[in-house]
């Protein structure tokens, strides 16, 4: 915590950043991604071990499944190496998440105006896509969210929270409502719900926290 309240998040990969492809082939990690149906990637793995999620992302393809990544932080779009990874898997995400300051960055690097956040989202669900249509989903703070399919896009109002503790985790946290709602096989507006039901408890406690008792979605 700094002297004016504000919280900083350091972060200590140690195993994560270790990860290599042997592990992804042992038996007892194909046997959970095989019993999977959602498969989500955050694209800081970009880094570590790209390998890992391009066969993930292709797997799920294959098998009908739905991939889900998240562009995680604009460095990822900057640095070559990883823009060549995030590349690669984006013929196979079906659902790509991301704040509004990591759409702008993949905007500017597409050369698309990175003033319209409605376009940007639409434009990145229109590129090249094998098998069913991507969803893109752009989070934007306090600001509605907005969802891309194929039909066009969405503007999805937050709740209003007149007491923000601590936005760290607030991002994390919407997606993780939306992504139980899509296994749970709720709507798309209802799966919406969930994430800003998520999102909204978490930025009123200090840290990506639960409160003990707190009342779950319905």
């Amino acid at each position: 915590m700094t002297a004016d309240g504000e919280r900083s998040l350091i972060t200590d990969l140690q195993a994560a950043n270790n990860y290599k492809i042997e592990h992804f082939h042992e038996e007892a990690q194909k046997s959970v991604l095989d019993a999977a149906k959602v498969v989500y990637s955050a694209g800081f793995f970009m880094t570590v071990c790209p390998d890992a999620m391009v066969e993930a992302a292709k797997a799920c393809h294959a098998a009908g499944k739905t991939y889900c990544l998240n562009l995680s932080a604009p460095f990822l779009i900057q640095v070559p190496p990883f823009w060549a990874v995030l590349e690669s898997l984006l013929p196979y995400a079906d659902i790509v998440f991301g704040n509004e300051t990591e759409y702008a960055e993949f905007a500017t690097k597409m050369g698309w105006d990175a003033s319209d956040m409605s376009a940007t989202v639409a434009k990145l669900q229109a590129l090249p896509k094998e098998g069913k249509p991507r969803t893109a989903i752009v989070t934007q703070g306090a600001e509605p969210t907005l969802i891309a399919t194929a039909e066009g896009v969405t503007s999805n109002p937050v709740i209003e929270c007149p007491s923000v503790v601590d936005t760290n985790g607030a991002g994390d946290a919407w997606v993780g409502g939306y992504l139980y709602g899509l296994v749970e096989g709720l709507s798309g507006e209802d799966s919406v719900r969930a994430a800003n039901f998520a999102a909204n408890h978490v930025i009123q406690r200090s840290g990506c926290t639960m409160a003990e008792g707190a009342p779950g979605f319905s």
